[in-house]
């Protein structure tokens, strides 16, 4: 078949229906099919533009990621002849105004990927993947490249948040084995294509849905999925040790097992994790798109005159014991969006003040590439001799509409700072703030 016309079918589906509502969202635009679980209209909208022009390239039943969700049956399909839709992989990231988001598509014959797409419209970027032709990334073709036989010298996406409370410790005996293990950017079709082109040497995932992974995979994953090892239409092959993790490497060679015991769980068991539990705890109970209390979401969000979402995307680059401590009074506003920037992931920012307590889960990126669009904010929260070691950090953090907050010590923040922050405007600040880092993201402050 001819790949391009598909590729142009996703293009021309996204440019309509997800492109103009970028940044743009009414309050009432943002859904939830349940908790953590946004959509969006753009969600919608893509995939039903987008299954009509792939029903007109070749007539066969769609599996998309929506519809599905509204009629799981829908999923039957996708042991025989179908086309696989994820319409905006990434819904949290492109909720919160950040570019971190992605259209996939996979064609299936009798249940096995013959064909892959992933679309990734910040980046401007086309991966596509034809079973037995290999793969490209922009018409150039890939092959994914060596991976060191040490598992301490390789950087891993290891998703841990949709794991079992039973089941964590192993994947965190798993995730130790690996030198740079990193949480990801909650886009699988990024995290794909960055896979291919070395910037990650595993990717290890819980939960695998056949919109997220079958443009990755020759056989799309389903519920229970115990695959022995098939090749891999773009990445190379998926190797899983439960019933419900699947391991992508970049080579055939490498191999990472995960052991579980064999203890049967029903097909539709729940995580052992608390509904909610992403949610800021406070007295305020500040809801979230990230990771959020769906029925408090119209709260979360400022709207302009013409209806539109107005938020202010905040990205903390050093969550040291100051930065944390401006990062808590950053979540207690609910028309700020915060992202963290660090070398080691952590999951939850923790702000402790006398008897009271602001916990939240937040988006840690490990990589500057993560970052696909400029943040409104900026805090610049590390020690002031580390600044040369972020700059790349924040060339990608910064536009023209940036403001730097610096957080550090020292009278020559303009001459340290500003070289490297480009177009964006930089916002000295005087911080006297008795605070101590007590873990990652973790911070106690008092006198």
């Amino acid at each position: 078949m001819d790949v391009d016309i598909v590729a142009e079918a996703i293009r021309e589906a996204e440019a309509a229906t997800i492109a103009p509502r970028f940044r743009a969202l009414a309050d009432d635009d943002v859904t939830f099919k349940g908790p953590d679980d946004p959509v969006t209209v753009a969600d919608r909208a893509c995939e039903a533009m987008l299954s009509a022009s792939l029903r007109m390239i070749d007539d066969l039943p769609v599996v998309g990621e929506e519809a599905a969700a509204a009629d799981p049956s829908l999923l039957a399909a996708a042991d025989h002849d179908a086309w696989i839709v994820d319409p905006l992989d990434g819904t949290k990231n492109f909720a919160n105004g950040w570019g971190g988001y992605a259209v996939m598509v996979a064609k299936v014959r009798s249940g096995e990927t013959t064909h892959a797409w992933i679309w990734i419209p910040q980046r401007g970027q086309i991966a596509i993947a034809e079973h037995g032709a290999g793969a490209t990334i922009d018409g150039v073709r890939v092959q994914a490249g060596p991976v060191a036989a040490d598992p301490t010298m390789w950087t891993a996406v290891v998703k841990k948040r949709y794991v079992p409370a039973e089941d964590r410790p192993i994947v965190d005996r798993f995730a130790a084995r690996i030198g740079d293990p990193v949480e990801g950017i909650g886009c699988a079709g990024i995290e794909y294509v960055d896979l291919v082109l070395g910037r990650y040497d595993l990717l290890m995932y819980w939960r695998t849905l056949p919109w997220d992974h079958a443009p990755a995979a020759s056989s799309p994953p389903k519920p229970g999925w115990k695959p022995s090892g098939p090749t891999v239409a773009l990445t190379g092959p998926v190797r899983t040790h439960s019933a419900s993790s699947s391991a992508v490497t970049r080579h055939q060679r490498c191999r990472i097992s995960i052991r579980t015991d064999a203890r049967a769980r029903p097909s539709n068991a729940q995580s052992d994790r608390p509904a909610g539990s992403g949610m800021c705890t406070h007295a305020a109970h500040r809801p979230s798109v990230w990771h959020g209390d769906h029925a408090r979401s119209a709260s979360r969000h400022l709207l302009d005159g013409a209806g539109r979402r107005r938020m202010t995307r905040v990205l903390l680059v050093g969550p040291g014991a100051i930065g944390l401590t401006v990062a808590g009074a950053v979540l207690q506003r609910p028309e700020m969006a915060l992202a963290v920037a660090a070398r080691t992931p952590f999951d939850t920012i923790a702000v402790e003040l006398d008897e009271e307590r602001i916990e939240c889960e937040v988006p840690v990126l490990t990589d500057p590439f993560a970052i696909t669009g400029p943040f409104h904010l900026v805090l610049l929260g590390t020690k002031a001799h580390q600044t040369p070691a972020v700059a790349p950090w924040l060339a990608a953090a910064c536009g023209p509409d940036t403001d730097v907050v610096v957080l550090q010590n020292g009278i020559t923040h303009r001459e340290r700072v500003e070289p490297l922050i480009g177009p964006a405007s930089l916002v000295p600040a005087v911080v006297n703030i008795p605070a101590d880092r007590e873990a990652p993201g973790h911070v106690r402050v008092g006198s």
